[in-house]
């Protein structure tokens, strides 16, 4: 699906970037071109944004990039990026059941997702996780 940006967005600059060459970036660069901005009023926004690079960094998804669709992702990366959106809301008491979330993951990258699966679940939430 091609959306189209109107000339104005296309050519605005963010730290040198405009929203085309970020959206091009593999997440794990992310964080490098997040610390070039000046916080200023939008302090919590950035530390919101590195708190996310940081976690799809944590659980080996740092290779992915923001223009890459939703529908070119495996089972395994599609779960994942729901974790790290789970992880940014504020709900509690939800029941969350992961069906093999660190298949194919190294095993570093395991712990890391262990250590996130700990962080939803010490928010008050049921964490089930299925490993076959």
């Amino acid at each position: 699906m091609d959306i189209s940006i109107n000339a104005a967005a296309r050519s605005s600059l963010i730290a040198g970037k405009s929203i085309a060459d970020v959206c091009a970036l593999q997440i794990s660069d992310i964080a490098g071109w997040l610390d070039q901005i000046e916080p200023g009023a939008a302090s919590a926004l950035l530390d919101s944004l590195r708190a996310d690079v940081c976690a799809f960094n944590d659980i080996g998804l740092g290779y992915l990039s923001l223009d890459r669709s939703a529908g070119s992702l495996s089972g395994g990366e599609a779960q994942r990026i729901k974790l790290v959106r789970h992880l940014g809301s504020s709900l509690t008491d939800i029941t969350y059941v992961f069906d093999e979330p660190t298949i194919g993951l190294h095993p570093h990258d395991i712990r890391s997702m262990n250590e996130l699966l700990l962080a939803l679940r010490d928010k008050g939430n049921t964490v089930l996780v299925v490993e076959h």
